[in-house]
């Protein structure tokens, strides 16, 4: 941490620097006795200002995945009611007024969406980090895009980063604090080349294709996707915006310079 501060300090102060909670096991394990109780929340809360203000970080993002009940929800947003009172106290305590960030990484998915309170975490929240990846993956038995821009033909519900940011919205999130993930990685079906095509299943139980990509089981990254493009035939999917490319094995969806520009300049 000493590095980082020094390092930080060399940095352009237009940047900012966001502490990152991500145990989920742990979380989901606790989150009865964290969320609960006001004294463990309190607690909480204040560690996560304490490492804000001894490292100079610009905020703190919660990776809960994902509140999966009602209950769940609501002690979900009074940890976060918490944490946000916890930041707006450094804050005001700050030499110059600072408004510190709260942010929490959130699902793509109608099921998780359900137990969520959009509405309330607006509220509360400085952004909304959207998973929008894998939406589609060797788990399926037909060829869809990890990440699509828009759904495919036919597709109905959240299936893209689209339908995810809508349905966000539609529930009362500001539109300008949403951002997006983007996938630095494929996923692959074996015994397919197209969008909608059924795939063949491997000798591990799931579609993806583990012949082409055999040490990452059919999910490679972009480094590895890169060096194997010249042998394989690129395609772009036009309806969801995808970016693919298909040999005698199968087929892969992933990010390339067009899809990502595509979804920088989505509004």
């Amino acid at each position: 941490m000493s590095r980082f501060r020094s390092w930080r300090a060399a940095q352009s102060l237009e940047r900012r620097y966001v502490l990152q909670y991500d145990n989920t096991v742990r979380l989901m394990s606790y989150c009865n006795e964290l969320c609960v109780l006001t004294p463990f929340r309190l607690q909480f809360a204040q560690k996560c200002a304490k490492l804000i203000t001894t490292y100079e970080f610009d905020g703190i993002d919660i990776d809960w995945e994902f509140p999966s009940t009602p209950e769940d929800m609501s002690n979900y947003s009074l940890l976060l009611f918490e944490v946000r009172q916890a930041l707006d106290i450094i804050g005001t305590e700050a030499q110059a007024t600072k408004s510190y960030g709260l942010t929490a990484t959130l699902p793509c998915s109608q099921e998780s969406l359900d137990n969520i309170d959009v509405l309330y975490l607006d509220t509360v929240l400085s952004e909304f980090n959207l998973m929008t990846i894998d939406f589609h993956g060797g788990w399926e038995p037909t060829v869809g895009a990890n990440a699509p821009l828009y759904n495919q033909d036919g597709e109905l519900g959240i299936a893209s980063v689209d339908s995810c940011i809508n349905a966000f919205v539609d529930k009362g999130a500001s539109k300008g604090k949403i951002n997006i993930g983007l996938p630095f990685y494929g996923r692959s079906f074996g015994g397919a080349t197209h969008i909608g095509d059924e795939c063949s299943s491997n000798w591990e139980g799931d579609c993806s294709d583990i012949f082409t990509w055999p040490g990452k089981h059919g999910v490679p990254q972009y480094h590895e996707i890169h060096k194997k493009l010249p042998e394989m035939t690129a395609e772009f999917d036009t309806t969801s915006k995808t970016q693919l490319a298909y040999n005698e094995h199968g087929v892969l969806s992933y990010e390339d310079e067009r899809s990502i520009c595509l979804k920088a300049q989505y509004r």
